[in-house]
């Protein structure tokens, strides 16, 4: 068997541009159409809102429970895409949804809107938290979130 003439190694995907015909177009539209409108939409619905906690029956929009994986993957999309085209405005929504994420997350750690507000005797019994759990720490090893 012969020998590889070259050593391949991973490149992270900061380091690589993408500028052509094709993909180019694309992701420019997902920078700047995609991931604000699919903001504008997790306000639209109540998913931002929910991590206030403050949700009562009888209210609008009750918390279901995988509205935190819509914030998450968007969250975890607009860190991506802050690492290698940075935008004011795109970072203050990411901000905002970081902050509010936070200041939902319970003392013993347990981060869950629906939980925490319509079913709280659930808590920590539904394993779709841990798939939510790896998307929020996708984001949080973005490489936006250790630059930016």
């Amino acid at each position: 068997m012969q020998k590889p003439k070259r050593q391949l190694y991973p490149v992270p995907f900061t380091n690589v541009t993408i500028d052509d015909h094709f993909w180019s177009p694309r992701l420019k539209i997902n920078r700047e159409r995609s991931i604000p409108h699919i903001y504008n939409k997790l306000e639209e619905t109540g998913r931002l809102a929910a991590y206030k906690l403050d949700w009562k029956p009888g209210m609008e929009y009750m918390p279901h429970q995988f509205w935190d994986s819509d914030v998450a993957k968007w969250l975890e999309a607009a860190s991506y895409s802050l690492a290698t085209h940075p935008d004011p405005t795109l970072e203050a929504m990411a901000d905002q949804v970081i902050a509010l994420v936070a200041s939902a997350q319970q003392a013993d750690g347990y981060l869950n809107p629906h939980f925490t507000v319509v079913e709280p005797q659930r808590r920590w019994k539904d394993v779709h938290k841990l798939g939510v759990g790896a998307a929020y720490g996708c984001a949080q090893n973005s490489p936006h979130n250790h630059t930016g």
